[in-house]
């Protein structure tokens, strides 16, 4: 029997968000983790497929996933990391291409290892919003709503899915799902998520409050622009955010939205645009 590994670094990609991920996944590699993908990609590309320890093909045209606007379809299948990783790694942890370190070496393995409660992870861990979402109460009245774009699995958990009873869950979530992949799995976990520290999925609404410290993952979630956009806010640019822009600014067809994130950046600052229900 093959001892597994304690923990791999997954992303998740369709072919034409690879280029994105390869930039992300190539910024982790210096943790020293194994760095794996999840893609509906076919077609072998040696090139970009290079960057990973190992390469997991599923056809999200197996499941019944609605297209949206906002994320692939192919977004879903993080949900099969511990299926896909069980016999490999005790945990894994998901990473969203929009999601840079800013953190050293040493710090980052510290963070793994030491501030890390596994034995509390039952099934999955993830950052909470800042506030629920107003569309997302509409549908649901969630205490906690947790961000989707980092997560740490535990594999050997009970309570994952496998590509039948992942079908079956988007079934019978589909009428309260707001914000995919991200909504079914606050749904799906709802009692059974753990609460990781906030510096592991600094989204861009945490920076508008104060002592925020920048050192972790700053997630550029699009609150008020992408970094490939002409309108783009953020407190905390790091130098990497540039060759994020440049690889995003290759495959977006459209920087549409730019004049509506310039005024919504105007009216959060003037308390007038509040996204979320706020719980501090």
């Amino acid at each position: 029997m093959i001892k597994k590994k304690h923990c791999n670094i997954v992303f998740v990609s369709d072919k034409r968000f690879l280029p994105v991920v390869v930039f992300t996944a190539e910024l982790y590699r210096k943790y020293g983790y194994d760095i794996s993908l999840i893609t509906d990609c076919n077609e072998y590309n040696e090139e970009l497929f290079s960057t990973f320890k190992s390469v997991k093909i599923v056809d999200s045209t197996d499941f019944s996933f609605k297209e949206s606007k906002r994320i692939p379809v192919v977004a879903y299948l993080k949900l099969l990391i511990p299926y896909l990783f069980k016999d490999e790694y005790e945990y894994s942890l998901y990473i969203d291409a929009d999601a840079l370190p800013n953190v050293s070496e040493k710090v980052f393995n510290q963070s793994v290892n030491r501030n890390i409660s596994f034995s509390k992870i039952k099934a999955v861990g993830a950052v909470p919003h800042v506030g629920v979402p107003r569309a997302v109460l509409k549908k649901t009245d969630f205490g906690c709503y947790y961000n989707s774009g980092v997560l740490f699995f535990n594999n050997s958990s009970e309570h994952h899915l496998t590509p039948r009873s992942l079908e079956e869950v988007y079934e019978r979530f589909s009428d309260v799902v707001v914000f995919e992949d991200q909504c079914l799995i606050n749904h799906y976990y709802r009692d059974k998520i753990y609460r990781l520290p906030v510096c592991w999925n600094l989204t861009t609404d945490w920076f508008y409050f104060d002592n925020v410290k920048v050192e972790g993952i700053i997630h550029y979630t699009a609150l008020f622009g992408k970094p490939h956009e002409k309108v783009f806010f953020h407190p905390c640019k790091l130098g990497t955010v540039e060759g994020l822009a440049n690889v995003l600014d290759q495959i977006s067809a459209s920087k549409s939205g730019s004049m509506k994130n310039l005024i919504k950046y105007f009216l959060y600052k003037a308390g007038v645009y509040i996204p979320y229900r706020i719980k501090r």
